[in-house]
């Protein structure tokens, strides 16, 4: 999270990957509970920062996030 620029692309590149992140730590076995919802809270929070103008440039992009947040 540290690494996670402030742009609006960076925002939503960081908001990606917190997304992404669960299926992978399941795939190691390490994914729990809390792991799983600090994951989905990072997302769901990067993914408010983006801004209505990024959100219809990338609208491919947040309904794929959208997806996995589910």
């Amino acid at each position: 999270m540290a690494a996670v620029g402030s742009s609006q692309e960076e925002l939503l590149a960081g908001a990606e990957r917190c997304a992404a992140l669960p299926p992978v730590l399941q795939a190691a076995g390490l994914l729990d509970g809390e792991l799983q919802s600090m994951a989905h809270l990072a997302a769901r929070g990067l993914r408010e920062a983006v801004s209505e103008s990024t959100r219809s440039k990338y609208a491919e992009r947040l309904s794929a996030l959208e997806r996995r947040l589910v």
